[in-house]
């Protein structure tokens, strides 16, 4: 399993913003290395499952819920 994981923003982008872009990143990366496993993405990501799936549903709709 590839645990690596790396983030580029674009010049210009403003704290909150890039942190919302590393975020929802970071939760994709984490969710897709789990395989999809939303019980052991929120372990590995200090998170509840229900706020692991709050934040899936926000950043990427119903794509991953």
């Amino acid at each position: 399993m590839n645990t690596e994981f790396t983030v580029t923003l674009a010049q210009g982008h403003d704290t909150t913003t890039g942190l919302k872009i590393i975020e929802a990143q970071y939760i994709e990366h984490v969710y897709k290395t789990s395989r999809y496993n939303q019980a052991k993405a929120a372990k590995n990501l200090g998170l509840s499952r229900g706020c692991l799936r709050m934040k899936l549903k926000e950043y990427f709709g119903n794509q991953y819920v």
